[in-house]
């Protein structure tokens, strides 16, 4: 809660802030009809529900992801508990914490709360083949893949590791389960009543920003577990002191350390969401066009699943190799918390230093055009009223093509600009219109296309202040001119 508090908005959960503003269905629905955002209408009806509850605050908007990181930590906890104790149950709660996954856990789009839902319908998976109420666990099964997909699109994928392990349970049955299978057909609900929203969803995702490679499916677990490196080299050294699980001689006397059976459902399981990456690869190469680490959260369930399972294995009942596991993951937990509410509480004056420094250099009355739209989005949320109106982003999903090789970033300006309380403009009508403008940029932005435009097309840059990586220049326009002309005069960049 207190990195959700601290922590400023970021480009997508702007997304998700304006979009959960609109306050007719209608008119959210026209928003999401534009493919600017490919969220399903019911999450951001669950972000409306949070801000009206409790306020346009970083707690309200991130509540939905902070609820579903939890509910799946504890989903975790009840579904590894039932298999092999609540130490090991113990043990699985504090893996996702402690991996990147828990950076979505405080970011307002629907990433945690599809983990939420991944969570519950694997307790529900657990459930509907032990339980009494079996019937009343298939329910729950359906209701929470019916979620995953009401959260974000991709939980579709779910269908395939939830569908592996039926198709081995009704071979080993010998019989189909119906009832199993229509809860796993439930992932598809949301998709298909949502075909007229996702009709344009192509048009962002023809020129992405992250191109689909193999390798990246490749390493995603390496990036996924990265943070936990440290926790789980003192979980090796601390684990090699304690004696392994040794079954005794049915002829000596004393206990023996159980191990506990292998049920191959569970494996197949956490093999196919271990294999999502790849199967969600697949589908970019060849479908959506677009791959980024976050799309493949879900798989976050197989080492969370398998990691438990190999400590059971190699120690048997005894709790105290989970409890150490557990330990020291919670100590990397506290502190990863307390080096990221150090690196927010340094972002929050970051802002601030930018808005106080637009406020004192640029003087004149004259429009600030952001280079980059991130900047442009959290100073038009963050600065003081009267900056706000002076400050303009330049959309041209042309020019962003041309020089930055995609077009996604300035073609969803463009599509939401309706909804956007964000001063956007098309390019080349305000440069023909205005002489003048200082330009804000930062030196290290590597998505910034405007100053290779202003260059190429004429137009006089002058450096007036640099203040850490951000630079304020002016802009000038010597001669009117159609941007992009082939007459146009050679660039010139001075410093003053």
């Amino acid at each position: 809660m207190s990195i959700a508090a601290i922590r400023p908005f970021w480009t997508d959960e702007f997304f998700t802030l304006y979009l959960a503003r609109i306050k007719t269905i209608s008119g959210l629905t026209a928003a999401l009809a534009t493919g600017g955002d490919q969220h399903p209408l019911p999450y951001f009806l669950l972000e409306r529900l949070s801000i009206s509850a409790l306020g346009e605050n970083g707690i309200a908007l991130r509540l939905p992801s902070i609820a579903g990181f939890l509910v799946m930590c504890l989903c975790l906890y009840a579904f590894v508990a039932r298999r092999y104790g609540r130490s090991y149950g113990l043990a699985a709660f504090s893996i996702p914490p402690l991996t990147r996954a828990f950076h979505f856990a405080i970011e307002a789009r629907g990433y945690a709360p599809l983990l939420g839902c991944a969570g519950a319908a694997l307790l529900f998976w657990e459930l509907a083949g032990t339980a009494r109420r079996r019937r009343l666990a298939v329910v729950g099964l359906g209701l929470a893949l019916t979620l995953a997909t009401c959260c974000h699109y991709y939980g579709v994928f779910l269908a395939i590791p939830f569908g592996a392990a039926q198709l081995l349970r009704s071979w080993r049955l010998r019989r189909l389960e119906l009832g199993r299978w229509c809860a796993i057909g439930c992932v598809w609900l949301a998709p298909l009543l949502s075909l007229p929203l996702l009709r344009n969803a192509s048009a962002p995702a023809a020129h992405f920003w992250a191109v689909p490679e193999w390798v990246d499916a490749a390493r995603f677990f390496a990036v996924l577990l990265a943070p936990a490196a440290p926790a789980f080299l003192a979980v090796a050294a601390a684990l090699a002191c304690l004696p392994r699980s040794q079954p005794r001689s049915p002829y000596r006397g004393g206990p023996r350390a159980e191990s506990f059976p292998v049920d191959l459902d569970t494996v197949v399981l956490a093999l196919s969401f271990a294999a999502l990456p790849l199967f969600v690869m697949v589908a970019a190469k060849w479908v959506t066009h677009a791959f980024v680490f976050r799309y493949v959260l879900p798989a976050l369930l197989a080492p969370a699943i398998a990691i438990p399972f190999v400590l059971s294995r190699a120690f048997g009942s005894r709790a105290a190799p989970a409890v150490v596991f557990a330990a020291l993951f919670a100590v990397g937990f506290a502190v990863s918390g307390y080096v990221q509410i150090r690196k927010y509480e340094s972002d929050r004056k970051s802002v601030a230093a930018m808005a106080q420094s637009l406020e004192s250099t640029a003087t004149r009355r004259l429009p600030i055009v952001f280079g980059s739209r991130e900047a442009s989005l959290v100073a038009s949320y963050y600065a003081p009223p009267e900056l706000k109106r002076r400050l303009v982003y330049l959309a041209d999903s042309r020019r962003s093509l041309e020089y930055l090789g995609f077009d996604t970033v300035d073609l969803c300006a463009e599509l939401l600009r309706p909804w956007f309380p964000v001063n956007t403009a098309a390019y080349a009508p305000f440069i023909d219109s205005h002489r003048e403008f200082y330009v804000y940029t930062t030196i290290d932005a590597k998505w910034i296309w405007i100053l290779r435009a202003l260059l190429d097309d004429g137009i006089e840059l002058t450096a007036t202040r640099q203040n850490g990586s951000g630079m304020l220049l002016l802009a000038n326009r010597a001669t009117r001119h159609r941007s992009g002309s082939a007459s146009l005069p050679g660039p010139r960049f001075n410093q003053r």
